[in-house]
């Protein structure tokens, strides 16, 4: 193998000093010894296309790469790097490059070398007219396989190999909500979602969005009020649409952009962000603004594919806010935003006193900017919502909040499920530009005053929140309603006296394949720590299977911890088998009782979720499979009576494996 790398090496050289010595006019310098053979390759492509350019756009093939299949939009693979590689060789530039994906950009390159090589009809598709024509211009070789890394082994495309990888945990970007579209501005993010790609890298081919007329729109034409709409991947545009080219379905009041043929590239273990964005007509009629539009990524919107050419569809949920389009005075005015902290504690438990009150509880952390000019808040109202307990002010006695070092309290006095806390007497400064970090905590009444063991409380600043708070800008005026953007939505905080806390330890899933007749043998484990605190637990080592994505209730009278196995997103209670295993190395005890592990106050043991699933040997059964658990079962007696944890269990589930 090393020979034939240096033998093909040693022509590639002598390639490029030919290139050089004909093109050394042009600027190129002679080639170098000790060149790898990657950078002579990209040496090679450059004076290829610089030669091209010289000759009025057209070269001599280089060596022949053994094409057998017709490529199209969609294709992907060795295969359509070759042909990228070509395209490009013969000056039919491709923006991304050789990418081994085949879209919009790879269509058109295809089409102006059928024009240019007189190959009809130029529709940018590789079939057998224009491999043919390929095959009576190349020039054939007696070793490489022509995927252009010169090695022979095929491992030389950017997008292309076995592995599968999916998009997942997708949240909303709550910075964009009830966003203002100036009169001619350009670009203006109105929607955004992000997520994590795993297991290898992916491609956004597809993505969907709508925007629906609002019911009391003073004009339903859409193309009156913005010109485009655009998707951005990570800051960088990937397409954009003009109104007049979007689906309206008139009866529904509905315009559709589809953005196919994309080639937004994300990395594994990466977190990306998908915007939609919208630029304001130029001539905006005065009677058309502040009408606030509803933009979406609807369900199953978002489209990638795997470097294994499979494509899926994501997410199963819908992303919507609004936009308004307003005046050039009136976009270009003050706004106060309000963003959730990364920091901000997500749902879970909390550890409270059932004779004294628990202080300083956090339920929520956020942020706001001032952007246009500096601004004084003077009041600012948080909503508190509780379930279980009928009353705000039986779970929670007082609130605070705390910026820059400051405090400022108010006494809870309300005799309602959800209520908005004013703290008024405010003289909070934010200057242009700057972000302020707020947070705000609540003193939880002990459990024997009204409340039971499990209710809950969040803290949220609404938009409703927004419109109501009183600030100032720097001339004195108000802020209205419509300088104010953003929500932040804190998660619900469980109350007990006894509980247990939850971690998670890894999660694995591996395949043992049997004959290869549809009867491969998935195995998934999820392990997790569970620590009991102020008192003495019961956990069940009996794991029970459901169809649902969330436990509906508090409490159950079937103990085991709940599991969901997945194909490709549907849940699925065939072939199954399961086993939980616990250890007993920090005080777990296997009472034998009903509920089968004993913790007392401190103590923690660590519990294993195996669980199993054999193909039944129809190969109607295959699929991409996952497990996720869904909740935790305990009892602080050895009764049928269990209470729910289900906090925060995003994290608990493993990567997909292919069963066939």
């Amino acid at each position: 193998m090393q020979l034939v790398k240096d033998s093909l090496a040693a022509r590639m050289f002598a390639v490029v000093v030919a290139l050089g010595m004909v093109l050394s006019l042009a600027g190129f310098a002679a080639p170098a010894h000790g060149q790898t053979i990657e950078e002579l390759q990209a040496q090679i492509a450059e004076l290829q296309q610089l030669l091209a350019a010289l000759g009025g756009g057209s070269s001599s093939s280089s060596s022949c790469y053994p094409f057998t299949s017709d490529l199209t939009i969609g294709s992907t693979g060795a295969d359509v790097t070759a042909l990228q590689n070509h395209l490009i060789g013969m000056g039919h530039g491709i923006p991304a490059g050789a990418t081994g994906y085949f879209g919009s950009q790879t269509q058109g390159a295809l089409a102006s070398y059928q024009a240019a090589s007189g190959i009809a009809p130029a529709a940018g598709y590789f079939g057998p007219i224009t491999r043919s024509h390929y095959n009576s211009t190349c020039t054939p070789v007696s070793s490489g396989d022509g995927d252009g890394d010169g090695d022979g082994d095929g491992d030389g495309d950017f997008f292309s190999g076995g592995d599968e990888g999916f998009l997942d945990d997708f949240d909303e970007l709550s910075k964009y909500n009830a966003e203002e579209v100036g009169e001619n501005e350009e670009d203006v993010p109105v929607l955004g979602v992000d997520f994590d790609v795993n297991d290898a890298d992916m491609l956004i081919e597809r993505v969907i969005v709508e925007i629906d007329t609002p019911s009391d729109a003073s004009n339903d034409d859409l193309e009156d009020l913005i010109s485009d709409v655009s998707i951005w991947l990570d800051g960088e545009l990937l397409d954009r649409m003009d109104v007049d080219d979007a689906s309206h379905n008139q009866s529904a009041d509905r315009y559709t952009f589809r953005f196919t043929n994309l080639e937004g590239m994300v990395e594994e273990g990466e977190e990306s962000e998908l915007i939609a964005a919208v630029t304001g007509v130029s001539n905006l009629d005065s009677g058309d603004s502040g009408d606030g539009w509803t933009i979406e990524f609807p369900v199953d919107s978002i489209r990638a594919a795997s470097p294994n050419g499979v494509l899926d569809e994501f997410d199963s949920s819908a992303y919507s806010t609004t936009f308004t389009v307003e005046s050039f005075a009136s976009a270009t005015g003050l706004e106060l935003k309000a963003t959730k902290s990364n920091d901000s504690p997500d749902d879970g438990v909390v550890d409270v006193d059932d004779a004294d009150d628990t202080d300083n509880v956090e339920l929520l952390i956020f942020s706001l900017e001032a952007d246009g000019g500096d601004v004084n808040i003077t009041e600012l109202p948080i909503t508190l919502t509780v379930t279980g307990a009928t009353d705000v002010d039986a779970v929670a006695n007082r609130l605070t909040l705390e910026v820059n070092g400051d405090e400022f309290s108010e006494t809870i006095s309300t005799s309602a499920a959800a209520a908005s806390i004013t703290f008024d007497d405010l003289d909070i400064d934010i200057e242009d530009g700057e972000e302020l970090e707020f947070t705000v905590l609540a003193d939880i009444n002990d459990i024997d005053t009204g409340f039971d063991e499990g209710d809950t409380l969040k803290a949220e600043l609404t938009a409703a929140n927004m419109n109501s708070l009183e600030a100032e800008d720097e001339s004195g005026e108000d802020l209205a309603n419509s300088d104010t953007t953003g929500t932040a939505l804190g998660d619900e905080q469980a109350f007990y006296d006894v509980g247990i806390f939850v971690e998670l330890v890894s999660t694995s899933a591996s395949v043992s394949v049997d004959d290869g007749n549809d009867d491969d043998t998935g195995t998934f484990v999820i392990k997790y720590l569970v620590e009991a605190f102020d008192g003495t637990v019961y956990l069940s080592d009996s794991p029970q299977v459901t169809t649902v994505d969330t436990i509906p209730d508090s409490t159950v009278t079937t103990a085991g911890p709940r599991y969901r196995v997945d194909e490709a997103g549907t849940a699925t209670t065939a072939d199954l088998s399961a086993l939980i295993t616990f250890t007993t190395d920090d005080g777990a005890t296997d009472s034998g009782v009903t509920n089968g592990v004993e913790l007392a106050d401190g103590e923690s043991t660590e519990f294993t979720l195996t669980v199993t699933r054999t193909n039944s040997g129809d190969s109607t059964d295959d699929g991409l499979f996952r497990v996720l658990l869904e909740a935790i079962t305990w009892a602080t007696t050895d009764a049928s009576t269990q209470n729910v944890y289900d906090f925060d269990l995003d994290d608990y589930k493993t990567d997909p494996v292919s069963l066939n």
